[in-house]
């Protein structure tokens, strides 16, 4: 029987604890919180049933000869064979899975601290503005896009108006024609959205109104929804380029004996690390925990993202234009709106017309598609413009856009062999093979 110490009590180590155990191992589970509890769906959820907040962890993960539970720890150092907690704690173990999630962002600015004001930094605040929704008129919803959406989407059925100004976003803000379809179907909804920043919260001891870009938004609650970033004080090991620990596909850190997994995780060439809002996170405890015991499960890189708002499917894998540049991609982006509803953009490489990347939104009761080969490059504008990935018509949005980005491309291939006619013969075998 190995020792595996588990570092982290939420979704990820939750998950990773329990699959070591059930793998027959000696489990300790190092939880910095007193109260340990863990949210059983998706926190903006928690708006709707704020009295379903969170359950205590079951019985079968702890109170067993394989399992123990130390609340009130905190990891100060990991390192192979061993952990150190901050009161001095030291425990040797075979195998340590880093579970330790993200922490929020820290936004400090004038009214901050006003009644009305919700930092939406765990579990238990989304249950508290679900319980405050009765005493509420007009919101302000502020930080993370994606995030912000669902908070707006749950708060306008109680607030008379709701205001979204989305400051970033954590997959990469949506292209102009999906930008447009989020837009005008918040507004059906009674939201206004737009890409300001809040610098202030002004009234009499409560908020009475928000300053978004000089602007004054009356409102009597505001909410903020800070920026998500990995946990990963206790390790000292390779950082992704989003700021997690990376790993490989089975979880594996690189340092002997140390997995992670959840929010902290980041699995190389994929999208920036999950968190416990999302399936992902149980899905890589899991793993960590089975491979804890000398599994070899694996994990595909988070290449593809769906979000469900406003009655629409929205998905993005791959590559993004934004992308592009940082990764030294010579890329070309075809966008089109095809009604009020439904949009796609279409990122392919200008040289080979291969898809690198694509974004499309849609409603959702009649837009099965899925779009897992999209992220990998295996797809060409040519061969989805003609029904090469399905026969199905419920991909025309797809073939549709492709067939306009084939057209383009069409054309810029023809320019290119044109003036490559008028070259001598070595510079144009340069030129297409791609050979100085």
């Amino acid at each position: 029987m190995a020792k595996v110490c588990v570092i982290g009590g939420g979704t990820a180590g939750h998950e990773a604890a329990r699959e070591a155990i059930l793998c027959g191992q000696d489990v300790t589970v190092l939880e910095r919180s007193e109260a340990h509890i863990i949210p059983w769906r998706s926190w903006p959820d928690l708006i709707s049933s704020p009295g379903s907040s969170a359950h205590i962890i079951p019985p079968a993960s702890r109170g067993t000869a394989s399992s123990t539970e130390i609340l009130g720890e905190v990891a100060r150092l990991v390192g192979p064979g061993f952990v150190k907690t901050a009161r001095g704690l030291r425990l040797s173990s075979d195998v340590v899975v880093l579970a330790t999630g993200c922490n929020f962002e820290q936004r400090f600015f004038p009214g901050h601290r006003k009644r009305g004001v919700t930092v939406l930094d765990g579990a238990e605040r989304y249950a508290e503005l679900g319980r405050a929704l009765g005493s509420m008129d007009s919101s302000v919803v502020w930080g993370e896009g994606v995030r912000g959406l669902a908070v707006a989407e749950r708060l306008v059925g109680s607030a008379r108006s709701v205001s979204l100004s989305a400051s970033y976003w954590s997959y990469g803000e949506p292209t102009p024609p999906v930008w447009a379809v989020l837009s005008d179907s918040a507004s059906e909804k009674g939201i206004v959205i737009s890409k300001g920043s809040v610098s202030r919260a002004v009234g009499q001891g409560s908020v009475e109104g928000a300053v978004v870009d000089g602007s004054v938004i009356s409102c009597d609650s505001l909410v903020f929804v800070p920026r998500r970033i990995p946990s990963t004080s206790p390790f000292q090991g390779r950082t992704g380029p989003h700021g997690g620990i990376l790993v490989d596909s089975r979880m594996r850190t690189g340092v002997s004996g140390v997995l992670a997994s959840g929010g902290c995780a980041e699995i190389e060439h994929g999208l920036p690390p999950c968190s416990s809002l999302e399936g992902e996170a149980a899905m890589t405890g899991r793993i960590a925990g089975a491979n804890s015991a000398g599994g070899d499960l694996r994990a595909s890189p988070v290449r593809s993202v769906e979000h469900r708002l406003f009655g629409l499917r929205w998905l993005k894998a791959g590559v993004g234009v934004g992308s592009a540049k940082s990764l030294g991609l010579d890329l070309q982006a075809v966008s089109h709106r095809w009604d009020r509803y439904s949009a796609c953009t279409i990122v392919y490489e200008r040289r080979t017309g291969r898809i690198m990347g694509i974004e499309a939104i849609g409603p959702g009761t009649s837009f099965p598609i899925t779009i897992p080969n999209f992220a990998s490059g295996s797809e060409s504008l040519r061969t989805v413009s003609y029904g090469g990935v399905s026969s199905s018509s419920d991909i025309s949005l797809i073939s549709d856009t492709a067939r306009l980005g084939l057209r383009s491309w069409s054309r810029s291939s023809s320019a290119i062999t044109s003036k490559l006619k008028d070259c001598p013969s070595d510079l144009r075998s340069r030129s297409t093979t791609g050979r100085p």
